[in-house]
């Protein structure tokens, strides 16, 4: 009866505030105010303790300060506290509780903690029901018991803190608007009736750390259609998932939970699905009551749980329409036990297979499939398959033949179904093919200048024999008439998605080009100008580099009739190997003639001056020299006389 007047006192209250907060809600009084601890009280006038709806304090808060909040402040709805310093940086108890009893804070709508807080107090917004926002510091550690019970409107993000480390007893109770809770991996277990009756909540991630779930923590959770329970869980409290109507599929499987207590799933009229695990010893009263949806139950425990001390177990349930799943080789056992028995439908239920790839997880490019083709399995003797799948920047779809090119990959291992166990995948078991090594050397080569260039040729050590050619180019600097000397020969690398290569580039030597120059043998006759000097080349490429060269005598207009040389004088030509053959320049002697002149005289007279014309002597050169003698004397008698030319030493004629 006490409870039912508490009920009937806070709907009227709530009724009143209500009409109040529908006729006031656009006044908003703002109030900035920088305070000691304790303080608040007259930091605010009379009338503004009656009127401030939106209050930021900065400064330091102590518990008196939350007190006057709480009690005098009547209209405020919006409290702003990120500037201040609180006490012991913990919300205090009972700061803002609403209840028939105390005055509470009906109307408070929005929280700004500062992010100093690590602790919010028991009770401490316990019936605030119309507060919709509040943050959550990173600092915070714990969450009191009750903290938000009966917050109707509240919805917070979802992540709370990863520094929280425990939620108490009630803590979000009755958060009727609450749609969504992840749990830190730092909470343990989720205390008493924590979520209970949190009508709109949806989601709920609990952490792979939580080991134990208290009575009544999820009870009355109507809108939850799923929940997904850690493995480390061993107990679950009783009336943990009370009237939990939405909940469709429950798998316990993998958790050590030995006891399912009274009301675990009472009313959880839609639920299809449970599993439970295989430690279950005891199941309660009513643990299942009224759970008229379901059509799959998996008891894993080889042996039945006793139900000989528990009532009502499955009371509700259609033992026609669903099927009971029990381990291999234990179907009679549950067949002749309490409540057990009473299922139409024992089916014997295959057990899970554990798998694990196994195998080489490193290897080298060789143009054939490779990968780890190997598995350890426990449970099914059925036939193992292997999907091979690329990774990162690796694109290889899902095949079960292994891959061939080098890269990162990842198999899964698969073992089929048999009469016992279930198929079972393994996790993924990463491995590499790895670029084969491979060498790429440019040959050294060599020409001579004013060749065309030779073909370039490299030796490449290490591909695989049917594999991938190795994509490379080779390239020089020299060109046809480059200069005698070296140039580069250079590897440049195409892509060779399965070669690690290591180049090595060379020279291409351009030698010198072998030529001759042979003079030719020049003649001319005494007292003639020299010839033009010619020689002959042999070698000399075309296009290329003139042979610098020049041609002398000794031999000179007047030189006397003989031989002189020719000779060669090289000049600078590094692009030639040059040998030379000098030659003779020949002076022939000139053809001369010398006629006496035919003379006269009289009888008795002294003999004429005898005469002669000299024909072909070379102007300023050599005299011809001569002689001219007669027979005839003063008194020789009338008639011819020969006039003769004695020649002297004429070498050039």
């Amino acid at each position: 009866m006490k409870n039912l007047i508490l009920k009937a006192m806070k709907k009227i209250i709530f009724l009143l505030f209500s009409i109040g907060f529908a006729i006031g809600i656009n006044a908003q009084v703002y109030k900035t105010v920088t305070i000691s601890a304790g303080e608040l009280n007259k930091a605010l006038t009379a009338e503004e303790r009656t009127t401030v709806t939106n209050l930021t304090i900065n400064g330091s808060v102590n518990a008196n300060d939350f007190l006057t909040m709480r009690d005098t402040l009547t209209a405020l709805s919006v409290i702003d506290l990120s500037g201040s310093i609180i006490d012991t940086n913990k919300i205090p108890d009972e700061a803002f509780y609403f209840s028939a009893t105390k005055t509470g804070k009906l109307s408070l709508t929005q929280v700004i903690l500062p992010t100093s807080v690590t602790a919010l107090g028991d009770y401490a917004f316990y019936g605030c029901y119309y507060l919709a926002t509040i943050n959550f510091p990173a600092s915070l550690q714990s969450i009191g018991s009750w903290t938000f019970a009966d917050c109707h409107s509240l919805i917070f993000d979802p992540n709370l803190p990863s520094s929280l480390t425990s939620m108490g007893v009630g803590a979000f109770v009755h958060c009727h608007s609450l749609p969504a809770v992840n749990i830190p991996s730092s909470i343990t277990y989720i205390d008493n009736w924590t979520f209970a009756a949190c009508f709109n909540l949806v989601s709920i991630t609990i952490p792979p750390s939580v080991t134990a779930i208290y009575n009544n923590a999820f009870k009355n959770c109507q809108h939850l259609p799923s929940i997904t329970i850690p493995s480390a869980v061993n107990y679950l409290g009783y009336d943990v998932f009370y009237n939990c109507y939405a909940l469709t599929t429950v798998d316990l499987s993998q958790t050590s939970v030995t006891a399912l207590l009274k009301n675990t799933f009472y009313n959880c009229n839609n639920l299809q699905t449970i599993k439970i695990p295989s430690t279950v010893t005891t199941i309660g009263d009513s643990a299942f009551y009224q759970c008229s949806a379901l059509t799959g139950l998996y008891a894993y425990p080889q042996t039945p749980a006793d139900l000989s001390a528990s009532k009502d177990v499955f009371l509700g349930v259609s033992t026609s329409g669903c099927t009971l799943y029990v381990p291999p080789f234990r179907k009679n056992d549950y067949q002749n036990a309490l409540q057990w028995k009473d299922f139409l439908n024992i089916a014997v239920m295959k057990l899970p297979s554990t798998i694990t790839a196994t195998g080489e997880t490193s290897y080298t490019y060789n143009n054939l499939p490779q990968g780890p083709a190997s598995a350890d399995v426990t449970g099914s003797t059925g036939s193992k398959s292997y999907k091979y799948s690329g990774t990162g920047s690796t694109s290889y779809p899902e095949n079960a033949t292994a891959p061939t090119n080098a890269g990162t990959y990842q198999v899964v291992a698969t073992v089929a179904t048999d009469e016992n166990y279930l198929e079972a995948s393994s996790a993924p078991l990463a491995f590499t093919i790895n670029k084969k090594d491979v060498t790429v050397t440019a040959d050294h080569l060599s020409k001579t200048y004013g060749d065309d260039n030779p073909t370039l040729t490299a030796v490449v050590t290490g591909t695989v024999d049917g594999g991938d050619a190795v994509n490379y180019s080779l390239a020089t600097t020299a060109v046809k008439l480059s200069n005698v000397g070296d140039y580069p020969i250079s590897i440049t690398l195409g892509s060779n998605p399965n070669y690690n290569i290591t180049k090595t580039d060379n020279t291409l030597t351009v030698n010198i080009k072998d030529v001759t120059i042979a003079t030719d043998h020049l003649s001319k006759t005494y007292g003639d100008d020299n010839p033009t000097l010619t020689a002959v080349m042999t070698g000399a490429v075309e296009g290329g580099d003139a042979l610098n060269y020049s041609l002398a005598t000794t031999a000179v207009k007047l030189s006397n009739v003989g031989d002189y040389p020719i000779s060669v004088t090289l000049g600078e030509n590094p692009n030639y190997n040059i040998a030379k053959t000098d030659n003779t320049l020949t002076v022939n002697t000139k053809e001369t003639t010398v006629t006496a002149d035919h003379l006269t005289k009289t009888y008795g007279d002294d003999n004429p001056t005898l005469t002669a014309v000299v024909t072909g002597a070379v102007e300023g050169g050599d005299a011809v020299t001569y002689s001219l003698a007669t027979t005839a004397v003063k008194l020789s008698n009338v008639g011819d006389y020969p006039i003769s030319i004695t020649l002297g030493s004429n070498p050039n004629y």
